[in-house]
């Protein structure tokens, strides 16, 4: 699986930080196809990490579930409270950008925004 990490604040864009060929770490994993990441910085301070997950996991989660060559997500606090961790994986490297595309797209026309 190649793997590529997107860094994003909510009202930013992408840019690439880290892309490397690992190895499998388990059989859970899927074992082929590219996985995307987000690390969002909250800015808005009526904003807690729980309320940025709980809004993509209700809206967003929805939509990328039902993209074409979608795998995984997944939502996690990340020790910071002022920022949240994002991950998909999908089957190619073009359907997972089209994810980053959904998630920056889902901020700027939603209420995180």
């Amino acid at each position: 699986m190649l793997y590529i990490t997107l860094l994003l604040s909510l009202i930013g864009t992408p840019v690439l930080v880290s892309a490397s060929e690992p190895k499998p770490t388990c059989t859970c994993q899927p074992t082929d196809g590219f996985l995307v990441t987000r690390l969002w910085t909250i800015v808005d301070a009526n904003m807690t990490d729980q309320d940025v997950i709980d809004e993509f996991n209700e809206g967003f989660a929805p939509i990328v579930a039902r993209m074409n060559g979608f795998q995984r997500y997944t939502a996690a606090k990340t020790g910071n409270s002022s920022t949240v961790f994002f991950m998909n994986a999908f089957d190619t490297e073009e359907l997972a950008h089209g994810a980053q595309e959904a998630a920056k797209s889902f901020v700027n026309d939603g209420r995180l925004k």
